[in-house]
């Protein structure tokens, strides 16, 4: 899902407002949205919050305020995903070494903001031994979302063991449905 600029114009358009942020969620798809907010007419304000992951954007879009100016809320959702750690649990497609870590085809890799840190044969194993790796004494939240191969209650196992060891962190679980990913993290 890598829109062109043309599709990007296409959406703002259809937006029909004055002012509109655009939060890709996908490094491969900044460009094509700055480039959009370039050739726009000068009745649109759109502009790229660039976030690189959904945890980023999610966060960035927790910080609008519609009773404040577009400028105040533009600093306000940038500034807000620079403090977000981000990690995904998904499935090994292949036998390999990556980073110093094992992966072993159709185990499941812990992904931190892109670097492999964990790959165990249970996806719930996998989300555990990530967020561990990912918290620290500052974090205050971490949003779990669940992936279309999580049925509904099959996560609060991992989130109660999480919220038992961690009793000053609050732990959000959300169902996401995404493909390919079994958890989205968003460490703050």
């Amino acid at each position: 899902m890598n829109p062109s600029t043309e599709d990007f114009v296409e959406a703002i358009h259809k937006c029909h407002a004055r002012n509109i942020f655009i939060l890709p969620n996908n490094p491969n798809i900044i460009m094509a949205a700055e480039q959009a907010c370039d050739v726009l007419e000068d009745d649109v304000d759109a502009r790229v919050i660039q976030s690189k992951t959904i945890p980023q954007g999610l966060v960035a879009c927790m910080m609008f305020n519609p009773d404040i100016e577009v400028e105040e809320n533009y600093r306000g959702m940038k500034k807000a995903m620079k403090d977000v750690k981000s990690g995904a649990v998904t499935f090994s497609i292949k036998d390999t070494t990556i980073d110093g870590v094992e992966v072993k085809k159709d185990y499941f890799m812990g992904i931190k903001d892109k670097k492999i840190v964990t790959c165990l044969p249970d996806k719930y194993e996998a989300a555990y031994s990530l967020i561990t790796k990912m918290v620290d004494s500052m974090t205050s939240i971490v949003t779990i979302i669940t992936g279309e191969d999580i049925k509904n209650g099959e996560a609060k196992p991992l989130v109660d063991k999480l919220s038992s060891e961690h009793e000053d962190i609050e732990f959000d679980l959300r169902d996401g449905g995404q493909p390919v990913y079994s958890f989205l993290i968003g460490v703050e």
